[in-house]
Parts: structure tokens; C-alpha cells; sequence
């Protein structure tokens, strides 16, 4: 979500929202989607299957799911996805700066904003890994300045080509256990894209508590995951 409207071609820009909560949020969301100005605009409701929000496995499934249903409903003519979470409120000109980056690096896997916040910890959704074909260290990055290569990212505030969207397919779990959104990050590398970030397009994370995670009022901490015989073991570095 963005906190007013977002600065793009609003003529050549559709909107697509996938509700996966209540009736009211569903409706609130679809009347802001018919009053936008998009040159499409399409809201979808999804009914909530039922499992715990909390739980992590159910977490990821769910993730994976809306973003399989959500590649199949991306038109044939749409040149770039962008996509953004109910928790986050991206800058105004986010889509634009991004779109930047793209016209530096036209052959970039992904490019992506800044976000603070993951699972309780907070450190940047932004990952290097060891080994883009087989990790068994993926450490989380620390604030920087302006554009740097990246291997994944949380899907936040991303923008992608179509093709690179619509053609991966989304599993809540990969051979390596992790989630849908790191898995499409690598996934992009394996196949020869560079994944970038633009360190000036921060996005404030909304946590259900009612706390807003920023740059200005949060300490970034910055965590490593070591691969293990029994799965991944996180720790704090700093």
C-alpha cells in the first residue's frame, strides 16, 4: 500500500488486489480499487483456508499460493509486475525509482525497496548467499547506500519483468526449506539474473501490534542462517 497516490502512467498501470482476510477488509479494499484511477483495476477475495496466521509452514503456503494465483491473472500485455503487501507503505515514487534501476540494469532478475522487519527479528528482508545453487549460509544485509547487488528479497516492495513473475512457479517449501520468496530470488540467479536493491526506497512495516518499523526508529539487526543436518539455525550477528 502506498500512503497516497502512487506517482506512475496511471494509463498504462492496472491494479490487481488479492484478499486473502474478512468480508470488511475485502470491501474496503475493493472500494479504494474501483475509485483508483488505474488503467484496469481488478480486486479478488480469497477465502481464508483456515490455519493459524502465526504457524510458519501455514505462513508459506499461503504465500505461495497467492502468488501462484496471482501470476495466472497477470494480462499477456503487461510489461512489469509490482508487488506489495498489506503491511508495508511504500514511497510515492517507489514504482518510479525503481523503474530507474531497471533502465540501469535492463536484464535484472528483480529490484527492490528496503524493509525492516522478518519473523520477530529486525533485520532487512534483503539476503546474500554462499552459493546461489546450493546455500548453506544466507545472511540478511545491513543498511547501505544506493543501488547494490542483492540474491533475494521479501516481496514487499518489488518490481519484476512479467515473464520473470509468471514463469516461477511459487513453493511454500524447496529443497533447501526456505521460504517462497527467498526460493524465487535464487531461482532468478540460477538462471544468470543479477537482483539489485535501491537503498532509497524504504517502506514502513506495519506489525499487527500497532508498531511501525522504520529507519528512523529502529536499530537493524542483521542475522545469518547456517544450514544444518535438521534444517537452518538462525542467529543474530550484531
Amino acid at each position: 500500500m502506498a500512503a497516497g497516490p502512487l506517482e506512475c502512467d496511471r494509463e498504462s498501470t492496472s491494479l490487481l488486489c488479492l484478499v486473502d482476510g474478512p468480508a470488511d477488509l475485502f470491501l474496503q479494499t475493493r472500494n479504494y480499487t474501483e475509485q483508483s484511477k488505474f488503467a484496469s483495476r481488478l480486486c479478488i477475495q480469497r477465502k481464508p483456508d483456515g490455519r493459524p496466521r502465526f504457524d510458519l509452514r501455514a505462513r508459506r503456503i499461503r504465500i505461495a499460493s497467492l502468488h501462484n494465483d496471482m501470476r495466472e491473472r497477470i494480462p499477456s500485455d503487461c510489461d512489469y509486475v509490482f508487488s506489495v503487501e498489506d503491511d508495508g507503505v511504500v514511497r510515492l515514487d517507489a514504482l518510479k525509482r525503481l523503474l530507474n534501476v531497471y533502465m540501469m540494469y535492463p536484464f535484472a532478475g528483480l529490484v527492490s525497496g528496503v524493509e525492516i522487519g522478518r519473523h520477530g527479528f529486525a533485520h532487512l528482508g534483503l539476503w546474500s548467499v554462499d552459493d546461489v545453487y546450493e546455500p548453506t549460509t544466507i545472511t540478511s544485509l545491513m543498511p547501505g547506500e544506493g543501488v547494490q547487488e542483492i540474491d533475494a528479497s521479501g516481496m514487499y516492495c518489488v518490481l519484476t519483468r512479467r515473464n520473470n513473475f509468471v514463469n516461477h512457479e511459487f513453493r511454500p517449501f524447496g529443497d533447501n526449506d526456505l521460504g517462497p520468496d527467498t526460493q524465487w530470488g535464487l531461482a532468478l540467479r540460477q538462471q544468470g539474473y543479477q537482483n539489485y536493491v535501491d537503498f532509497g526506497v524504504w517502506v514502513e512495516h506495519r506489525l499487527p501490534d500497532g508498531r511501525v518499523l522504520t529507519r528512523a526508529n529502529t536499530t537493524v539487526q542483521q542475522v545469518r542462517l547456517t544450514k544444518e543436518a535438521n534444517g537452518w539455525r538462525q542467529e543474530v550477528v550484531n
